[in-house]
């Protein structure tokens, strides 16, 4: 189980499986060898304290070096990224996407690894999350956010199964 809190509240959800970990282990490392010295690449469980009363755990995030403190961020993440588990859905469509909106996180990723697909959101000036991709399949997202760097949901879930 994976324990968060959001606004004082526990939320659990169940652990996720073998596809969920390979994609976030695959896309950990596509943003590792792109991102710039200045940001790091972190996975969960991670924590992200969003206030005294909001903890959240994103499966990957992306923040800047100079607001890490020994355990945890001095400040939001650039990018939350969230891969579909079985259980898990409804709370990273909604709750969390609130969540991240409500304290200023830039950009929110989706990822669905039995598509395979990725949904990327980004804060307009309102602070809505607006889509700016979706991408299937072989199809690449091109990022320019927080950093440049090229995603392929198939890419992403290749080592799922033996050649």
């Amino acid at each position: 189980m994976i324990a968060e809190m959001v606004d004082g509240s526990v939320v659990l959800s169940p652990s996720p499986g073998f596809a969920h970990s390979d994609m976030v282990l695959a896309l950990a490392g596509v943003l590792r060898a792109a991102a710039p010295a200045d940001l790091r690449v972190l996975a969960a469980p991670f924590p992200v304290r969003l206030g005294r009363r909001t903890e959240l755990r994103p499966d990957l995030l992306v923040a800047r070096y100079l607001d890490l403190t020994r355990d945890g961020l001095a400040a939001p993440p650039l990018l939350a990224v969230e891969v579909a588990a079985p259980g898990a859905e409804l709370l990273d469509r909604t709750l969390k996407r609130v969540v991240y909106a409500r304290h200023g996180i830039a950009g929110y990723w989706l990822l669905d690894p039995e598509a395979p697909a990725l949904t990327a959101l980004e804060l307009d000036d309102a602070g809505d999350y607006r889509t700016v991709a979706e991408v299937v399949g072989a199809e690449e997202f091109a990022a320019a956010r927080p950093f440049p760097v090229r995603v392929s949901p198939l890419a992403l879930v290749a080592g799922l199964r033996p050649c």
